[in-house]
């Protein structure tokens, strides 16, 4: 997802101290939605009730609570 992508390329580069921590979280979220898509073409279901569950955790979990901690990295090396 090229949204990960990006966001672990500034933490390597400037070299984020939860880029291990946040890596395994980018690895949970891309699995479980590729699990999502897998059962969608399986079922033809129109809104696959699990995609909710991974936007809740996206939204509650990763953006509100992981993202949170790369913040202040990237605003000292002046990326906003």
């Amino acid at each position: 997802m090229v949204h990960f992508e990006t966001e672990e390329k500034y933490m390597m580069k400037f070299n984020f101290s939860g880029y291990d921590e946040h890596k395994k979280e980018h690895e949970k979220l891309t699995e479980k939605a590729i699990n999502i898509q897998n059962a969608f073409k399986e079922t033809n279901c129109l809104i696959p009730f699990s995609i909710l569950d991974i936007l809740k955790d996206w939204l509650e979990i990763h953006f509100l609570n992981m993202d949170m901690k790369y913040v202040h990295c990237f605003n000292e090396n002046e990326l906003h």
